[in-house]
């Protein structure tokens, strides 16, 4: 197959206008960002990837960037695979963070619970404890709990992606819808 002289392309092969095409997403400044958090996450620099997505919204920055340069799938069908392909893998990037998230919170209640389970090995701490129980004015029965939590505030793109399409399945939102609503409310489609 080759490329005819007007640009195009004949059976299985792109165009070099595609090339071109592909060539300039993969040397955007998107582009550059999802690569340097693909390789931080690699090298197990989690918290250099977990800390822009979770303080400064990168997975909803990311998607509408690679929105931007969305093409006629029509005209250019493989340039758009490719786009698709770094789309899943962004959303593949964020749903390894959530898991990473999650790991670090099971880690730290089994470390506690760890902690608390290791007085039981030991007759002396077991003595102690009993002791700080005994040695207290009051007995309760109950311990007293004060639960403070932020206050929780949603950002408007995920109010309106939850009202359009649901809560999204794993927690990951698809990057393409998100970048479509974050359009609207920079058109003022949406307030």
């Amino acid at each position: 197959m080759a490329i005819t002289s007007a640009g195009k392309t004949t059976g299985n092969m792109y165009t070099s206008d595609e090339t071109d095409w592909i060539r300039k997403l993969m040397l955007s400044k998107t582009m550059t960002k999802i690569t340097t958090h693909y390789t931080n996450y690699i090298n197990g620099h989690f918290s250099d990837v977990t800390t822009p997505f979770n303080l400064e919204n990168e997975f909803s920055n990311l998607s509408s960037g690679l929105l931007e340069w969305r093409k006629n799938s029509k005209n250019y069908s493989t340039y758009e695979m490719v786009r698709a392909s770094i789309i899943t893998s962004l959303e593949l990037l964020q749903q390894s963070l959530n898991q990473y998230m999650d790991m670090i919170t099971a880690t730290g209640k089994l470390s506690a619970a760890q902690t608390k389970a290791d007085i039981l090995d030991d007759a002396t701490a077991l003595e102690e404890y009993i002791q700080k129980l005994n040695d207290t004015s009051e007995l309760n029965v109950f311990p007293e709990v004060t639960v403070s939590a932020p206050l929780f505030s949603m950002k408007p793109e995920y109010v309106y992606y939850i009202q359009r399409h649901g809560f999204p399945i794993g927690g990951v939102f698809d990057s393409v819808y998100l970048a479509s609503i974050l359009h609207d409310i920079e058109q003022g489609i949406l307030q």
